[in-house]
């Protein structure tokens, strides 16, 4: 059809170009539902005890997310942590090797980056898990598969996204204590 014609012209006049504007649902805790509060590599910029948590320390990072939304906080804790302790225990084997020939040497080197990977590799698979409770507690969009990638590329991304979300620690404050659990979120 020509422009002008009389059909295009209805159709233009029916256009109504408004900007629609959608309020953030929060729920009576405070927390918003229905999406993340910041995306996975943004969320660093405000909270920088997130940050630090997640970095040095994820396995408090993670317990005190947990812990926040009803889920066993100290379970997380320990589950993490004992793939590091794992993982501390060979290289410090390896270290110990450092002075025998290089046949040994290579056998505890290699047992060390393999453990090492697989400590990568449950960790973030770990953390997936736990975002995937979290995103479904909260009702934001997303996949099981997708919580798992974002976490094993990213552990602290996600970790610290998942604090911003929950409000995991006092405003600024690098605190190893868990916050209470937020009320009607007990899993």
């Amino acid at each position: 059809m020509a422009a002008g014609t009389p059909i295009m012209e209805r159709k233009l006049a029916n256009y109504v170009d408004a900007h629609v504007t959608f309020q953030p649902i929060v729920d009576n805790n405070g927390v918003l539902v229905g999406e993340w509060t910041t995306d996975e590599w943004t969320s660093g910029w405000h909270h920088k005890s997130y940050v630090c948590f997640a970095i040095v320390c994820p396995c408090v990072s993670l317990g005190q997310i947990m812990s926040r939304v009803g889920s066993c906080g100290e379970g997380y804790v320990l589950m993490v942590l004992c793939f590091y302790v794992i993982l501390a225990i060979f290289v410090v084997v390896w270290a110990s090797f450092l002075h025998e020939p290089h046949g040994v040497l290579n056998v505890w080197f290699y047992l060390a980056i393999g453990i090492g990977f697989m400590t990568y590799l449950t960790t973030g698979a770990v953390v997936g898990c736990a975002r995937t409770k979290l995103r479904q507690l909260f009702k934001i969009p997303g996949s099981d598969y997708m919580d798992i990638a974002a976490a094993t590329c990213c552990t602290s991304c996600v970790l610290t996204q998942m604090a911003t979300h929950v409000h995991a620690t006092g405003g600024g404050a690098c605190n190893l204590r868990f916050k209470d659990t937020l009320p009607g979120y007990d899993v």
